[in-house]
């Protein structure tokens, strides 16, 4: 790759079909699409003489490019569920409740990475989405967090064969760029995770 890692670079983050817009504008789009519960897929279109990606958002429950705004976030979604108990509730009928909270964060996950799979199956792309954790108790709010996959399924069985797009996409430098755009500009939540890795395949160290 050409990128540097000591060389300051231009670094433009764009909807994938939408013009350009200010930074600190695109990264809110970028954050809101995420605390809508939404993976945010972005891949690098232009590495020379400026960084430049592309992003789309899709549904990892349903796999489908979405456009519309009209989505309930995570929290608006805890706050519906959390409207169903009380300080008066049982503690253990809220645990309860909390452990099928978490089970629907895992379906998301689940489902997230099996989106990934089937759109870059043989490609590389940073995969970006936000989960809950449950409440450990009834007054204390959830806390999120955002999970950065940096992808390339198939690209080290291809060795040589890899593409130059496929090797830049997730060379170190570009992906640090990438990071520090959307973490500069407050895009990402204050709690942040990055698992590298090239299958979906799911372990006892997984997230």
């Amino acid at each position: 790759t050409n990128v540097k890692s000591n060389t300051p670079q231009v670094i433009i983050f764009q909807c994938q079909g939408q013009a350009r817009r200010e930074p600190r504008i695109e990264a809110k789009e970028f954050s809101k699409q995420l605390a809508l519960g939404r993976m945010v897929l972005v891949s690098l279109i232009e590495s020379s003489p400026q960084l430049k990606f592309e992003y789309i958002s899709i549904d990892p429950l349903k796999d489908d490019d979405l456009e519309d705004d009209t989505s309930m976030t995570l929290f608006d979604r805890y706050q519906m569920w959390k409207s169903k108990f009380s300080l008066k509730t049982d503690e253990s009928i809220f645990r309860d409740a909390v452990e099928e909270l978490i089970a629907d964060q895992a379906e998301r996950w689940q489902s997230a990475l099996a989106a990934l799979q089937l759109r870059h199956d043989n490609s590389s792309v940073l995969a970006f989405i936000r989960l809950l954790d449950g409440p450990e108790e009834y007054a204390r709010p959830p806390r999120d967090g955002d999970v950065a996959i940096i992808y390339s399924a198939g690209v080290s069985d291809r060795g040589f064969n890899a593409t130059f797009a496929d090797r830049t996409q997730t060379a170190a430098p570009v992906v640090a760029a990438a990071i520090s755009w959307l973490d500069k500009n407050r895009a990402l939540a204050q709690r942040f995770l990055r698992v590298d890795s090239d299958s979906t395949d799911q372990d006892e160290h997984s997230p």
